[in-house]
């Protein structure tokens, strides 16, 4: 008896590492399907409107595992039931993606046919997009459980508007963008901080 348990123990990790590479490969299958990108797209899209108190929509999502994201008709409001972010695509391209390491680094983030309108009241000392600022805020930093890395190169808006209307201290800035590049030295999510290397408009 004692000599066929290492024979069973063998097959039973063998049976246990075949489970998992089946699970692993239907689930690669299963996200190539765009209904099943979109089911995962909802379930996350609800989840975010939760956490920020405010609506968010994405009309459409296509994944090729695990190198591109085409995201299409994005639409956040701000508190007051205002449009802060719309756009028609958002594409990234994904350099680096691993879950074990926790690492996830794009080369480029294209965001076409955006409208961003950034406004503050004359009586408020905060942006009408601090509430997402504070949504993902924390306090207290646990300092067991390891943050992951996170990097974008580049990133480029065509065909967009940003509006940046401050009442508060009486300015207003608006540009209507053709091509706008911005690229990265250092995003810093966790100080929200971003150094950045180049600008290019067109």
């Amino acid at each position: 008896m004692t000599q066929r348990a290492p024979a069973r123990l063998f097959k039973l990790v063998l049976w246990t590492l075949g489970v998992l590479v089946l699970l692993v490969g239907l689930l690669y299958v299963s996200l190539q399907f765009q209904p099943v990108q979109q089911y995962v797209v909802n379930k996350i899209t609800d989840r975010l409107s939760n956490t920020l108190g405010a609506p968010v929509s994405i009309g459409r999502v296509d994944i090729e595992f695990v190198k591109t994201l085409d995201v299409q008709d994005i639409y956040i409001e701000d508190l007051q039931g205002d449009t802060l972010l719309f756009a028609s695509s958002l594409k990234a391209d994904i350099s680096l993606f691993s879950f074990w390491k926790k690492e996830f680094f794009i080369n480029t983030v294209t965001l076409d046919g955006a409208k961003l309108d950034m406004h503050r009241e004359k009586e408020s000392e905060d942006f009408n997009f601090q509430f997402i600022i504070d949504a993902f805020a924390s306090d207290t930093k646990d300092t067991t459980a390891s943050s992951w890395s996170f990097g974008i190169e580049k990133i480029k808006l065509s065909n967009s508007l940003v509006r940046n209307f401050d009442v508060r201290q009486g300015t207003e800035f608006e540009a209507d963008l053709g091509l706008l590049l911005l690229y990265l030295d250092q995003l810093d999510t966790e100080n929200q901080s971003v150094n950045v290397r180049q600008i290019g408009i067109a």
